[in-house]
Formats: C-alpha cells, sequence, structure tokens
C-alpha cells in the first residue's frame, strides 16, 4: 500500500479539519522515518515504502480509533471559543480607541456638600444660602446592570432677597439628593438625560408629590422638583435632584422614580440607607 492513501485511510474518519491535518502530518513523519531505515537497510524504494504502511498497522481499523479519540465537537468549541475571545477584545479595544480618539466627552465631577454659609451677588442681586443638614446614607440599589447609591443629600435655607427689578422673593428651602448611578461597562453608560428623573412624579414621606414640566421653560413655571446632570468619566453619572419645600423640615424620606423600567430609589433620610 502506497503512503498517501494509506494515511488518508487512517485519517478518514478524523472530522474536524485542523486535527485532521495535524494527524496527517504526524503520521507522514512516522512513515518517512521507516522508508528511510528500510532503504538504509538495503530495500528499494518501493519496496521500503510497502513495508512501512504494512508495518504501520491497518489503517482502517486505525481510522476507527483516531475518530473516537478527535471528537470534532472539542475543536469546535475551541474555535468558538477562541473566536468569542478576540470579538470581544476587539470591542473592548474599539471602545476604548473611540475614547481616546474622540477625547472624552465628560467633564470630572466629584459632589461636594456646600459651604455652610454663603453669599454671592449676580445680576439679580445679592443672595444669601445656609446649609441647615446634611446626609450621608448608606446602601445601593440595582437598576438592571446599573447600581444607584446616594454619597450625599443636603437642605439649604436661601434668605429672603430682592432681585434688581425690585421684586421680593421671600425666604425659601431646598433639599438635594445626589445620585449616583454606576456601571463596569464603559461602553454603555447610563443616559445622562434630566429626563430620567424629571418625567416622573416623586414623593415624600409627608404625603407632598413633586413634579417638573419637562415642555415648559418659562420663568413663571412653578417648579418643584430639578434635576442637574454630571459624568464623571465613562463608569458614573450623577444626577442632583432639587425638592422644593415649604419649611425647613426635612422629609423623613422620598422616593424618585428613576429611568423608564419601573424603578423607584427611596432615600430615607431618617434611617440614613438608600433602598
Amino acid at each position: 500500500m502506497n503512503k498517501g492513501y494509506w494515511l488518508s485511510a487512517a485519517t478518514s474518519k478524523i472530522r474536524f479539519a485542523p486535527d485532521r491535518a495535524a494527524v496527517y502530518r504526524e503520521l507522514s513523519g512516522h512513515l518517512e522515518d521507516k522508508i528511510e531505515a528500510n532503504q538504509a537497510k538495503g530495500m528499494a524504494p518501493y519496496d521500503a515504502e510497502q513495508a512501512a504502511t504494512a508495518a504501520m498497522g491497518d489503517p482502517r481499523e486505525l481510522a476507527e480509533e483516531l475518530g473516537r479519540l478527535h471528537a470534532p465537537w472539542w475543536g469546535y468549541l475551541q474555535r468558538a471559543t477562541t473566536v468569542a475571545l478576540v470579538l470581544v477584545a476587539i470591542a473592548a479595544l474599539s471602545a476604548l480607541w473611540s475614547i481616546l480618539q474622540d477625547g472624552p466627552s465628560w467633564d470630572r465631577y466629584t459632589p461636594t456638600l456646600p459651604e455652610a454659609t454663603e453669599t454671592w451677588t449676580s445680576s439679580d442681586g445679592q443672595r444669601t444660602r445656609r446649609r441647615l443638614q446634611d446626609w450621608a446614607p448608606e446602601g445601593s440599589v440595582d437598576l438592571g446592570q446599573y447600581r444607584a447609591s446616594v454619597p450625599m443629600a443636603y437642605l439649604v435655607q436661601q434668605d429672603p432677597w430682592t432681585s434688581s427689578d425690585g421684586a421680593a422673593h421671600p425666604t425659601s428651602w431646598e433639599l438635594t439628593v445626589v445620585l449616583a448611578v454606576s456601571t463596569w461597562k464603559f461602553w454603555e453608560p447610563v443616559f445622562g438625560g434630566q429626563e430620567m428623573v424629571l418625567n416622573h412624579t416623586a414623593t415624600d414621606s409627608e404625603g407632598r408629590t413633586y413634579n417638573y414640566d419637562y415642555g415648559d421653560m418659562s420663568p413663571d413655571t412653578d417648579r418643584d422638583l430639578f434635576c442637574r446632570t454630571y459624568e464623571d468619566g465613562p463608569f458614573t453619572t450623577y444626577f442632583k435632584v432639587y425638592f422644593d419645600l415649604p419649611s425647613a423640615v426635612a422629609p423623613q424620606w422620598v422616593e424618585i422614580p428613576f429611568g423608564y423600567g419601573g424603578d423607584v430609589i427611596r432615600v430615607d433620610l431618617a434611617e440614613g440607607r438608600v433602598w
């Protein structure tokens, strides 16, 4: 039996092509060694090849054994895993390259408490704001692939002031809750639009509701709920939620609906936790 026929028959049951090619090369090397050894003993090339293939055994019996040893699913699984890892690496590198190429679209932001007393002058006149109370609630809540926490909340009082047009503004109180929404998937940051908060109605422990008419930006609009957003890199987005209060007494808790999946974040100021 010639070498080529013997090799094809011996590897015919190996269904995973890369394995079949590798075994073919290995067996071919063994046959070449035997043929060279036979020729060294004085055999003619044809006789040396026939003797070598006969010494290697029946190729059909060997084919059955090799087919069982080289199950195709393992090779396909290895190849699929390799392809998946390569695709994940390409996606991650592409996202990172896009960030580095275009430059970050965010301003780094770290939430801080306002000063105990702040006074400033603007075109509308001089104002004074006082921080009456602050909290650092513990805990967090999961919002799908995102995690929300409240690094701080604080209550401030705006002293009476008179604007440049002579209008008098009475004392007012504002509760600010800082939501930090984070994810490790830097390529899928949380949407940082104000409407994530302002399209909903917030409530508190006193039975009050807080609304914002997102479509009405006129100066006369009575807005008892407002929100500003800040991105701190690709992992965290901050939502500063402002509640206009009727007095200097903060509610025990506030509930802030968030996003479009029906999630509600309760910030319990009395117990100092988020849930």
